[in-house]
């Protein structure tokens, strides 16, 4: 029996292995093909992130005398693919396809420590090897491969146990993109909940003690300018294409409201005015809402690594879904992510990942025309879909109620 046992591991792991070559395959494919643009035309994206390169590289200091919107963790991948200056789109393409390569393995490892079957992993790994075809350009022409790089390897982390590993690889992904905050309460729980009172202790000392050494030298060299940053990214006015600008938009088709768009100080099309300002703010309590009811829900079940998954999950998509800022590029945060959660709710929950991702590819192409019917319904379909989503997992996630003991003491 113990030999029957070691040789089923054993196809097993062969299995695994299988799975993921195969889906690195997919993967390439569909960046070297289709209408990924790993090599060619490029996003003005990627021709802004080329002019900070070569800002930094002669001397201008990020935060003190240059303007930068993005956190300080983004400047790396801004500033590598500056060896080649006349290569420099391309090579940043390049790059961001190694970091979604990378994501796919951690994503593996994260499954493998969730005792995922090959099916199962394989369901898992499919929308990020699927993600350059899905997504089109917006993959490979923004950096945000880099931050899900960066949560995939802390989520992978602190499935394995190595809750202190994967606190600092968290702050990381913080520090380079912000939304890997909305993660940090959950998972504060389950290193409470899983490590103790030592444990958390820990990992708050790594999470806290990496995001400094990467914030504070820019703090000091030009303290207005990342407060300046900060205060961009909080005030900044609803996204044409976030949830609250959809429901204004078919507002506006239904002739119950004037829609006004103008260019964002980000570069965005925004919606202007009284009633996109408080559709912003009715939008953003909501994805407060959503995060604090995640972190309840989790607390009040059990600990086990599933819910731990279908938690962080959660958190990650009610912040995307509910956001009054809603890029094209947002739902590559998730990839990594949602299809980890197991059994059917997983199954379902990448389904629905899959179909948003095709809608946004679609919507994006319409993204001058959003007032028009085609446009409108396919920005409208996406936002339902990452609605759904949430909805999905924190149904899923929220524990039953049982029924009161009406025994007699």
């Amino acid at each position: 029996m113990s030999q029957r046992a070691k040789s089923f591991n054993g196809l097993r792991t062969s299995g695994d292995h299988v799975v993921v070559l195969v889906a690195l395959a997919v993967y390439a494919s569909c960046c070297a093909l289709g209408s990924a643009a790993l090599i060619g035309n490029h996003s003005t994206d990627v021709g802004y992130y080329r002019q900070l390169a070569t800002r930094m590289r002669d001397g201008a200091i990020p935060y003190r005398n240059l303007y930068v919107e993005y956190p300080p963790g983004a400047l790396p991948v801004f500033a590598a693919p500056a060896v080649s200056e006349r290569h420099y789109g391309d090579v940043f393409c390049v790059l961001m396809a190694l970091c979604g390569a990378g994501a796919l393995l951690a994503t593996a490892s994260a499954a493998r420590a969730l005792a995922m079957p090959a099916l199962e992993l394989a369901r898992a790994l499919a929308p990020l090897a699927l993600a350059p075809f899905l997504l089109g350009s917006i993959f490979l022409n923004r950096y945000d491969p880099w931050p899900m790089l960066l949560t995939a390897l802390a989520l992978a982390a602190l499935v394995r146990g190595r809750s202190t590993l994967g606190s600092g690889a968290l702050a990381l992904a913080v520090v380079a993109k912000v939304y890997a905050l909305a993660s940090v309460p959950v998972t504060a729980l389950h290193v409470a909940r899983t490590r103790g009172a030592d444990g958390l202790r820990r990992a708050t000392w790594a999470f806290v003690g990496v995001g400094a050494i990467l914030l504070v030298p820019f703090v000091v060299l030009g303290p207005g300018g990342v407060a300046y940053t900060l205060y961009s990214q909080v005030t900044r006015r609803v996204e044409v294409e976030s949830l609250p600008a959809s429901a204004l938009l078919v507002a506006e088709r239904l002739g119950l409201y004037r829609a006004h768009t103008i260019l964002g100080n980000l570069n965005s099309i925004d919606l202007a005015g009284g009633v996109a300002t408080v559709a912003g703010i009715v939008s953003s309590c909501f994805a407060l809402a959503a995060l604090v009811a995640t972190a309840v829900w989790y607390r009040r079940g059990a600990a086990t690594l599933s819910r731990f998954v279908l938690a962080f999950a959660a958190s990650l998509v009610g912040y995307v879904a509910f956001g009054k800022v809603l890029s094209a590029q947002y739902l590559v945060w998730l990839l990594p992510v949602v299809p980890l959660v197991r059994g059917r709710v997983g199954h379902a929950a990448a389904a629905i990942l899959a179909a948003a991702m095709w809608l946004t590819k679609l919507e994006y192409g319409h993204l001058n025309a959003l007032s028009g019917g085609t446009g409108l319904a396919l920005l409208v379909a996406r936002n339902l879909a990452l609605v759904c989503l949430f909805v999905l997992l924190a149904a899923a996630l929220r524990p039953e109620r049982r029924p009161p003991d009406l025994r007699s003491s």
